[in-house]
This record gives C-alpha cells, sequence and structure tokens, in this order.
C-alpha cells in the first residue's frame, strides 16, 4: 500500500521528517501498555503533533486519543494531560477493560456518555 508508513515504536522518532509537526490529532492504541512504551508513544506524538498536548487554549491544542487500561489515567495526564471518557470500547474476549483519554474532554461531548452496549 502506497499510503502505509512503517512505525516501530521502539525508534519513536525514526519517521520521515515531513511528519514532523504535521498532524492536529494523534490516535494511540500501543500494542503494550507499559510506561516505557508509553513514554515512547508520547515521543512519537509528540514528533508528530503540530502544537503542545498541553495549551490552555483548545484552539492551539495538539490532541491526543489513547486507549489503555484504568491503572496507566496518571501516567496519560501526565504524559498528554489526558482523561479518562465515558465511552469505553467494548472488546470481547480480553482480560482486561480498556479505557479512552482525551486531552479535550469538554469538547468531545460524544465521549461524555458510556457506549450503550456497556451500560448495565
Amino acid at each position: 500500500d502506497p499510503g502505509y508508513i512503517f512505525y516501530d515504536f521502539n525508534s519513536p522518532t525514526t519517521l520521515n521528517p515531513a511528519l514532523k509537526g504535521a498532524f492536529d490529532v494523534v490516535v494511540i492504541d500501543p500494542p503494550f501498555i507499559s510506561k516505557e512504551v508509553w513514554e515512547k508513544y508520547d515521543q512519537t506524538a509528540q514528533f508528530l503533533l503540530n502544537r503542545s498536548p498541553f495549551a490552555t487554549d483548545t484552539e492551539k491544542r495538539g490532541l491526543v486519543l489513547a486507549t489503555t487500561v484504568a491503572e496507566n489515567a496518571s501516567l496519560l495526564r501526565n504524559l498528554f494531560g489526558a482523561e479518562v471518557t465515558a465511552f469505553r470500547p467494548k472488546i470481547t474476549n480480553l482480560v482486561y477493560q480498556y479505557n479512552v483519554y482525551v486531552n479535550c474532554l469538554q469538547e468531545c461531548t460524544s465521549l461524555k456518555s458510556p457506549n450503550p452496549e456497556l451500560r448495565g
């Protein structure tokens, strides 16, 4: 596929230089959920985003949407300023329940409500 870009999280910023600062939003769903892996994804997000994820003005903020377990909430808050949403992905046959985290919770109104299949 000509649109495919190889990425190795062990080399978080070894990417085409043209991608540096080229994105308003990054979506992160890593294959592993350890602190070390998240820190590498943070490096990649900072490389790709055209604005800081911590900017107070939402018009000037680089947006981050990430998935991980609840135990990583404080880590994602520290790395991206991300907070947990009420919306949670439904993943059958997985031991852990993942959550969605964003650094724009006030603006992401559709993520403030639980998804119907998980309401109970």
